[in-house]
């Protein structure tokens, strides 16, 4: 069970970390300590991918 936050700064970081684990699961998993080129990829990656999620639920919506 998680720890409850010190701050509200703290806070806002475990929703965003939350909010990865949720959407991107695997890119998650596979980051550990990662270098800043490494990083921007990721950053690239994980864009990439939400874009085509909204893309598939735009499409959704459009169908209906």
């Amino acid at each position: 069970m998680p720890t409850k936050p010190k701050n509200k700064d703290e806070k806002v970081f475990r929703s965003i970390t939350q909010i990865r684990k949720e959407y991107w699961p695997k890119s998650f998993e596979k980051q550990k300590a990662i270098k800043p080129k490494d990083a921007y990829e990721l950053g690239i990656s994980w864009a990439k991918e939400s874009i085509d999620k909204l893309k598939n639920e735009l499409e959704k919506l459009q169908e209906q």
